[in-house]
């Protein structure tokens, strides 16, 4: 992930979800992400988004409870390096 000036936040690899916040917000995004090697990626807009929880309420359900996990685990580990510098 990098921000807009260009510095890199983070380096992430296979199978890592991204942009999952624009989901359930309208804020613009913090960063953008680029691909250091060929990789396959998807993309799931918020219409894409809507659409399985009309069509599928199951899928729906597995999704939220993924980037809910993946969201509380972000803010456990924000919260871990918070406290490291508070030192």
């Amino acid at each position: 992930r990098k921000e807009a000036d260009g510095r890199r936040i983070k380096t992430v690899g296979p199978g890592t979800l991204v942009g999952e916040m624009g989901l359930y917000t309208t804020a613009p995004r913090s960063a953008s992400v680029l691909a250091l090697e060929p990789c396959a990626a998807r993309h799931l807009s918020r219409h894409g988004f809507e659409k399985i929880a009309r069509e599928n309420p199951e899928a729906e359900r597995l999704l939220h409870h993924l980037v809910i996990g993946l969201l509380s685990k972000r803010l456990e580990h924000a919260n871990r390096e918070r406290a490291i510098l508070l030192r």
